[in-house]
């Protein structure tokens, strides 16, 4: 059930990692989140020991190569966060928060471990690996899109990403219709209530953005409610 505000999102709560190395942000998409009942927790993944309780964790483009040493020194967060992700935490991750997923980024000769619920490395490279306007249509299950709908927005990326072994179900979910993602071929990476995507996409371009967030959060408070009360 909604909130008693009617809206979606009324009670929900969305952290979003806005510091140093991720800052970038259509203020519309934020504004969406907002408009839809959610209350905003912005959160520095480099200097924050402690996680916030929210339901949902946004995580948009950015240089984390140039803050990587900060971010793996952040060994106490991300054992936290990654104790939520296995519990169901949804992520949303764009491009620069896609490689913090990852287990390494590689960029001028140093290594920085990263979070690593996904089984990815993230190569920097000297020229960019996707620039333009893309286009992907799902075709498989993600956490936020249903198989057929398609997503719409934009790629500027110096990363390669390089496969590891996959975890169990660990999946690239989309066929890239416009643009780069991985390989040319697909994006969408999945695992769980996990999506990371190279496509930074704009809530004006695509309506039902925020509410498929929204959705994704209120089901899974609804599930962690389920099972604490079991």
């Amino acid at each position: 059930p909604w909130a008693a505000s009617g809206r979606p999102g009324g009670g929900l709560r969305i952290g979003v990692a806005r510091d140093a190395a991720f800052n970038f942000y259509y203020p519309e998409n934020l504004q969406a989140l907002e408009d839809g009942g959610a209350e905003l927790v912005f959160l520095d993944l480099a200097a924050d020991r402690r996680l916030p309780d929210i339901d949902l964790l946004y995580i948009g483009g950015g240089f984390p190569e140039t803050q990587g040493e900060r971010l793996a020194r952040n060994a106490e967060l991300m054992e936290r966060l990654r104790r939520r992700v296995a519990a169901g935490l949804p992520v949303y991750a764009e491009c620069g928060g896609l490689m913090y997923l990852g287990r390494r980024i590689e960029w001028r000769g140093r290594t920085f471990p990263m979070l690593g619920v996904i089984d990815w490395d993230f190569v920097l490279e000297g020229r960019p690996q996707g620039h333009g306007y893309s286009r992907l249509r799902v075709e498989r299950p993600t956490p936020f899109y249903a198989p057929g709908e398609e997503i719409s927005g934009h790629e500027f990326h110096y990363s390669r990403p390089v496969p590891l072994q996959p975890k169990a179900g660990e999946r690239l979910a989309c066929r890239v219709l416009r643009g780069s993602g991985f390989d040319g071929e697909r994006d969408g990476l999945c695992r769980g209530t996990v999506f990371g995507t190279y496509t930074h996409v704009h809530a004006l371009g695509q309506p039902a953005w925020a509410a498929r967030l929204l959705r994704a959060a209120r089901e899974a408070r609804h599930a962690a409610a389920s099972g604490s009360s079991a």
